[in-house]
């Protein structure tokens, strides 16, 4: 029976030799163990149910075959699945066995903790398995993975890498190795650790071109290499995995970080000249994203139609960039954005060149919307360049209507405006000439359009303060230096003597005379120290300054100036060279003593010999000279006669002065008048000299008829005189010297007396 029993276990008729080792062990109770524990053997090779009831049976004994038992039954409990049951009565298996045996078991005790999703416990039995034997069984593959997929559970990348590293080497054919490379580099991606992610996915890419799910690994692999900041690498595949997954549920996400990448790439370009990317494939990349629907939120639309409409504007498609802009600005007209915008759709029309007044309406509404506009000084600037373009345009054009002059002023105005703002802002440089042009425009508006020379302190007042700092500050910082004097000009700058003259004339309107006086002072020796240079206003300089002298009432030093521009400007005689004898002879007679001013005084009589040249050589055009030297004439005459016979005297010649100037049988005088009427200035002048001399007369006479006691007379031409002199000081061609003769005839009038 017993040889049976081993025939047919040798021929793998299991079930028989399992019934007669069954029948031996109940026939030999002294073997009764070994023959059951044959018996289960058998049992397991065809109902392991069986078996392990039988082994169970062996256990419960505890004979010398037990622990063999428990060691078959753990097994059959493994093969069977009982993975809880392999489990609980592994410790008392383990107790009894050796430690190479107990090792032998690592695969079974790991793989039910695997299966029990212990997966820390399966890592330890697993590992120690692993490193215990190395072999190609499937047995050792499939320890390898799941000690891959433990770690992968418990996110263990070091215990991942370490099973991968021994899978590769031994399995590298593997169908499962590409897919276990790609679970690394997640696990890789997840903790952070995107450099060796981005290696792992490359070598799958390279390595196995039919991996599964290409899908996932290329989307994986660009969002990897975004990380890692390899745009190219990440614009290139998202650019491939948009086109040819279109219908994917990742294409949004795709979408998003392809347009990431798009802009990462566009900062590229202006940095270092990227050959891969343009601004092109920008412009096309972001027309692409708008055009997909679902992919950006409003908000991300509008800034991507904006970012579409500068771009289409930087290379140089103004007209598509105008219409994109002008959609924008309907659509998103309360944006912050909105300033930007207006700014960008006036340099398209700058740049387009056809409609300047568009130009300069949205420049004008980016600044007033945003006045703290980015670059907005170089936009003030442009805008001053665009408006003089206008002003040059309007001017070729203009038939010098009144709209049109009009028109103009506005332009001039609004150039001057931004210009002024450009250079208060001094975050860029302005030339020269642009500076000289804004100083000159707030000083022509501020300046009476009259002669620069005859110009005064004491008369006219300032109607606009702030077109007169302005314009100062302007013409200081061209021409003052930092140690508060004249610049010293050179020969390429001569031309600047003509600001001189005006900022002179700007310190006189603020009754900063001392001021002028050294800055005329200066101008007046460099032109002296360089006679060779080609200067224009020489004895203009001195004119002024010779003013300057008798507006501070330094008669001696007016005297010596007025006395040199006549002396040597005689030959060619001029306004300048008449007007400083004029005023050179009436100081000369002034500063004279009392003894001296008497009528047989050799330098009286010279005085008076050219006051009266002065007179007959009278002239429109050089008003207010000769009228000024046949008052001067008048008054030095009566002044050289006794008190009794001065106002009669006074009189006499005052009324010479009316006759001679309207006497239409000289030919000189009707001459004269003619061009008077064609010069209204001139005209205005003339008649304000003229109520002058009405109103000396009438103070005369008043005085006359109060000596001879006619004082109903004497008061009505004094109220009369009054009221002229009164008048003539509220005419805008006032002078310097008429000015202090009305305030020395006033002062007359109140003291009752001639002077």
């Amino acid at each position: 029976m017993f040889a049976l029993a081993e025939i047919y276990r040798t021929f793998g008729d299991y079930k028989k030799s399992a019934s007669y080792f069954s029948q031996l062990a109940e026939r030999h109770s002294e073997r009764k163990e070994e023959l059951m524990f044959h018996t289960a053997l058998c049992q397991a090779e065809y109902d392991r149910s069986l078996a392990i009831q039988t082994f169970s049976s062996i256990i419960e004994k505890d004979g010398a075959k037990a622990n063999d038992a428990k060691l078959n039954r753990l097994i059959l409990f493994f093969q069977e699945d009982r993975f809880q049951d392999v489990l609980s009565h592994y410790p008392d298996v383990a107790s009894s066995l050796e430690q190479e045996k107990e090792l032998s078991l690592d695969y079974i005790v790991g793989r039910s903790h695997f299966a029990e999703k212990n997966y820390e416990q399966a890592i330890a039995f697993l590992t120690r398995y692993t490193s215990f034997e190395e072999s190609l069984s499937p047995q050792y593959r499939n320890s390898l993975l799941m000690l891959m997929n433990c770690a992968q559970k418990l996110d263990n990348e070091e215990s991942f890498d370490m099973a991968l590293t021994r899978f590769e080497n031994l399995f590298p054919l593997d169908d499962e190795l590409p897919q276990a490379i790609f679970i690394h580099a997640m696990m890789l991606k997840e903790a952070g650790n995107f450099l060796e992610a981005e290696q792992k996915l490359e070598q799958i890419i390279t390595n196995y071109p039919n991996f599964e799910d290409t899908e996932t690994l290329f989307l994986e692999y660009s969002l990897v290499t975004y990380n890692n900041q390899r745009f190219e690498k990440s614009h290139s595949t998202l650019n491939s995995f948009v086109h040819h997954y279109p219908k994917s549920h990742h294409s949004k996400i795709a979408w998003k970080y392809l347009l990431s990448c798009s802009l990462n790439l566009a900062k590229q370009v202006e940095g270092n000249g990227n050959t891969y990317y343009t601004k092109n494939n920008f412009l096309q990349d972001l027309t692409n994203v708008i055009k997909e629907e679902g992919v950006l939120s409003q908000e991300e639309l509008k800034e991507c139609l904006f970012l579409q409409a500068k771009v289409m504007y930087e290379l140089g498609l103004y007209d598509v960039a105008l219409n994109k802009l002008n959609e924008y600005l309907i659509e998103y007209k309360d944006d912050p954005s909105i300033p930007e915008t207006h700014l960008l759709i006036a340099l398209s029309h700058h740049k387009v060149g056809k409609n300047p007044e568009l130009f300069c309406k949205h420049a004008e509404n980016a600044l007033k919307i945003d006045p703290d506009l980015k670059n907005k000084s170089s936009i003030h600037l442009e805008l001053y360049n665009v408006y003089l373009s206008m002003i040059e345009k309007a001017s070729i054009h203009s038939n010098r209507m009144q709209a049109d002059q009009v028109e103009l002023n506005s332009l001039y105005q609004l150039a001057a405006e931004h210009l002024y703002q450009a250079m208060s802002l001094k975050d860029l440089p302005v030339k020269l000439e642009n500076k000289l042009w804004l100083a000159n425009y707030y000083y022509d508006k501020l300046m009476k359009p009259t002669y620069l020379f005859e110009a005064d302190p004491s008369t006219d007042s300032l109607e606009n303060n702030e077109l007169y700092q302005r314009s100062y500050n302007l013409f200081e910082t061209i021409l003052i230096s930092s140690s508060e004097k004249l610049i010293n000009l050179t020969n390429d700058q001569t031309h600047l003597e003509w600001e001189v003259l005006k900022f002179a004339n700007l310190l006189g309107k603020e009754k900063k005379l001392k001021q002028k006086m050294l800055v005329l002072k200066d101008l007046a020796e460099q032109q002296q120290l360089n006679r060779s240079w080609d200067w224009k206003l020489q004895k203009e300089t001195l004119l002024e300054l010779a003013k300057t002298y008798e507006y501070l009432e330094d008669q001696e030093n007016a005297y010596e100036t007025y006395n040199f521009i006549s002396t040597n400007y005689r030959s060619k005689p001029t306004f300048v060279s008449e007007f400083a004898t004029l005023h050179a002879n009436r100081l000369q007679f002034h500063l004279l003593s009392t003894n001296q001013k008497i009528e047989d005084n050799p330098q009286v009589v010279q005085i008076l010999n050219n006051l009266k040249e002065l007179q007959i050589r009278k002239h429109a055009q050089s008003e207010p000279i000769h009228l000024e030297a046949s008052i001067e004439y008048s008054w030095i005459r009566a002044n050289m006669i006794s008190k009794d016979e001065c106002e009669e005297r006074y009189v006499f010649f005052l009324n010479r002065i009316q006759e001679d100037y309207s006497n239409q049988e000289d030919p000189i005088v009707v001459r004269y008048g003619d061009m008077l009427k064609k010069q209204n200035d001139k005209q205005e002048l003339f008649d304000l000299y003229m109520r002058f001399v009405k109103a000396e007369i009438l103070r005369t006479e008043s005085l006359i008829e109060e000596k001879n006691g006619n004082r109903v007379s004497a008061l009505s031409k004094q109220e009369e005189a009054e009221k002229l002199l009164n008048g003539c000081l509220a005419s805008n061609y006032l002078t310097h010297y008429l000015y202090n003769r009305i305030q020395n005839s006033q002062k007359a009038i109140q003291a009752g007396k001639l002077y």
